[in-house]
């Protein structure tokens, strides 16, 4: 092969080589504008969840969950008068400011009523199951037909799982 045919072939080897990498960088380019958008899309839908009331509901009931999944802290105490101790459960200020900002004052549970009785609920469950755990799998949220008109949903599950320490 000559001088002259050597340069012709890396010439047109080069161009076409060019051609292609300027094919894959318009494809780039598409597939860059195409996430763009289906990020925007993403987004907006993310927003418009997070602000209605349905989306607030759902931020609500993982901010519960993610405060109490351990229930209250439990801590022992010491009385030096009658020289006993004894642990007890007490929901942080954290907790307590949480459940009260989000929680009906008239929340009923039979004959009982107030926001106090969800804090005195969780310190005897954290008392009475010292490594109680929770996590919540899934969440559905239930969009009412009308207001004041519940729509029954059914349908749960419980785990419970019992260790004894022998030790």
């Amino acid at each position: 092969m000559s001088n002259s045919e050597r340069g012709k072939y890396y010439r047109r080897r080069r161009k076409l080589y060019s051609a292609h990498l300027e094919d894959r960088v318009a494809a780039v380019h598409e597939e860059i504008a195409a996430l763009t958008v289906s990020r925007q899309v993403q987004q907006e839908l993310a927003l418009s969840q997070r602000f209605t009331p349905l989306g607030a509901a759902a931020n609500i009931v993982n901010e519960y969950c993610s405060l109490f999944n351990h229930g209250a802290p439990v801590r022992l105490t010491v009385d030096d008068q009658d020289v006993s101790a004894s642990l007890v459960a007490h929901v942080s200020n954290t907790q307590r400011g949480f459940l009260q900002a989000v929680m009906n004052a008239d929340l009923r549970f039979g004959e009982f009523y107030g926001v106090g009785l969800l804090f005195h609920q969780w310190e005897r469950y954290s008392l009475y199951h010292a490594a109680i755990k929770w996590t919540m799998k899934t969440l559905k949220v239930i969009k009412l037909t009308e207001p004041g008109d519940l729509t029954p949903c059914s349908g749960s599950s419980l785990v419970v799982t019992i260790t004894a320490d022998l030790t």
